[in-house]
Order: structure tokens, then sequence, then C-alpha cells
């Protein structure tokens, strides 16, 4: 009888341990899926709050306007983000001779347009696109892995200062992921097939060119606008 109870009570005992164990198992993996703030990494390159204006960077009266389609999962506008944008800001935006027009082409999946509304909250609710544009590109993944989950972007809003319970608010607001849509698709209405596509007027150019060929055709562009006579 001993012996029988004894097993019985290191039976019960073990079942209370396997299931304290499941229990805190189930804490620890809840806990980790809502990032905090804290955890989201910092943009790479520190926006010059002063040229932000609404979805474009530069003074509204720039002569040369440059047209960005990007989407956020996309790998070459990271590049694009990290590696020529800021030389743009750098080099003519800030000098006053490029604005700089940001445009969704949201295409390669659910975090695509997540992301992207994200973005558009931030500009409505927010301290402005830009902060959020920066912030999202920083913390980019692998696409439609979770990078830019609800919790995410969440903690992302936290990250720069917005209410997280306005912001989920807003994204179940569908005037914003209609917005993207209605982007992509006149993107697509004006021949831009692939991220990143920069726009100078009419003229349309997919991908990313070498810094120099860049900087050379807008300094192409800035001499044609100069030496045309004024209207």
């Amino acid at each position: 009888m001993r012996t029988g109870r004894s097993s019985m009570v290191l039976v019960s005992l073990g079942a209370l341990a396997v299931a304290a164990l499941a229990v805190a198992a189930i804490t620890f993996i809840t806990g980790a899926a809502r990032p905090t703030a804290a955890a989201i990494a910092s943009p790479h390159v520190q926006l010059p709050e002063d040229l932000a204006d609404g979805r474009s960077l530069g003074r509204a009266d720039a002569p040369l306007t440059i047209d960005l389609w990007a989407d956020f999962q996309c790998p070459v506008c990271l590049r694009f983000t990290d590696r020529v944008e800021p030389l743009v800001r750098a080099s003519y935006i800030q000098a006053g001779a490029v604005r700089l027009v940001f445009h969704d082409l949201a295409f390669i999946g659910e975090e695509s347009f997540e992301a992207a509304a994200a973005a558009r909250i931030s500009d409505a609710i927010g301290p402005g696109f830009w902060p959020m544009h920066d912030l999202l590109y920083a913390n980019q993944g692998a696409e439609n892995s979770g990078a830019y989950s609800r919790e995410r972007l969440a903690a992302m809003a936290e990250r720069l200062g917005m209410d997280r319970a306005a912001f989920l608010v807003a994204m179940d607001d569908p005037q914003y992921r209609d917005a993207v849509e209605q982007e992509t698709a006149a993107g697509a209405v004006r021949g831009v097939s692939s991220t990143p596509t920069l726009g100078f007027g009419d003229e349309i150019r997919p991908g990313i060119p070498a810094w120099d060929q860049l900087s050379l055709l807008i300094d192409d562009k800035l001499a044609a606008i100069s030496s045309s006579p004024t209207p």
C-alpha cells in the first residue's frame, strides 16, 4: 500500500510540475509575442525634420521633383533608403534643388499594405510620414515574416510617441488601406511595375542607378530647367 501511495504522490507531483512548466511556457510565449518599443531598431539615417512636408521631402518650390515608388518590404528599396536617399537629401534636397515625393507601390504581400497604412497613419495622427518611413525600413525583415505584424507596427508607433490604442484603431480604419491600394493602382497606370522606381516628370526609371549616374542625371535635369525660358 505504501509503495502504491508513494507512486501516486510522485505521479501527481510530476503532473503538477509539467502543468506548471506548460503555464510558464505559455506565459513566456505570450509575452514574447508582443514586442516593446525598446525592441525596435533605430533608423540608420536621421531625418532632417525641417525638410519633411507630408509625404514629400524638400521645398515645395524646388525646381526638380523626383517621384519615388516603393514597397516597405522591398529589400532593394531598403538599399536605396540606406545608401542613395541620404546622398540625395544631403546634396540636393537640403540645398532646395530637389523635392522627393514618396508613392506606395505595395505588391509583395499583406505586410506591404500594413506597413504602408502605418506610415499614412503616422502622417495623420503621429509625428509624420517620414519618421515612420525611416523606422519601417530600419526594421525590415524577410518578406511576410511578421516584421510588419500589427504588434510590431504598434511598437513602432509607440516608439514614435503615438498612443498604441489609437494607432490600432486607425489600423482598422479602411481609409488608409484604401489609399495605399489606390496609389498602387495609380502607379501601375503610369507604367510602374517594380520597386524602387524613380520618376522625373514623364520619365520613369526602375531600379537604383549608381550614385554617380543618378547625380549626373539630376544635374542634367536641373541644368535643363535653369536654361529653359521662363514662361
